[in-house]
């Protein structure tokens, strides 16, 4: 599973992106699903449900626990930064670049079993996630919300404190 990195770009400035903005809604990262549910409705209202698979193995849980947690945000995605193989993981990765941040990225294409674990892994049946701080913050959707509502430069901000 490789890693991949962008460039460096100072945090400074990115609360100045988004003042006077206004918030449009208030996606939290309380939003987030717990382990276990089966039937969950979204935050926007859509109903859908997730099956937890086989538990993931220690070995594979604390590789990806090592994964998000030496890098402040990461994004599993379909595909590359460079070339995303879904129009879900563009959305994302434009979002993220156009705020200037360093991010890693997981492609979930080059092994499936890192495909299907990290739907275990972090109770969410669909690629792009993303993790800011340790902490999984959602699905495109969830981040495209974030991004207009300035949710997600809060939560990338908490994330350096």
């Amino acid at each position: 599973m490789q890693v991949g990195t962008g460039p460096t770009v100072a945090r400074q400035g990115l609360r100045a992106l988004w003042h006077g903005r206004g918030r449009l809604n208030q996606n939290t990262p309380g939003s987030r699903f717990k382990f276990g549910l089966e039937a969950r409705r979204h935050p926007g209202g859509s109903p859908f449900s997730v099956r937890a698979g086989p538990p993931v193995s220690p070995g594979f849980k604390n590789a990806i626990d090592e994964i998000v947690t030496t890098n402040k945000i990461v994004l599993f995605m379909k595909g590359t930064r460079e070339r995303p193989n879904c129009g879900f993981s563009n959305t994302c990765v434009q979002i993220l670049n156009r705020l200037g941040l360093e991010y890693s990225t997981v492609d979930v294409l080059e092994n499936p079993q890192v495909r299907e674990g990290m739907k275990v892994y972090s109770d969410w049946p669909t690629f792009p996630q993303l993790y800011i701080g340790g902490e999984f913050y959602g699905g495109c959707d969830i981040v495209q919300q974030g991004y207009e509502s300035g949710d997600l430069i809060d939560a990338v901000e908490k994330s350096f404190e």
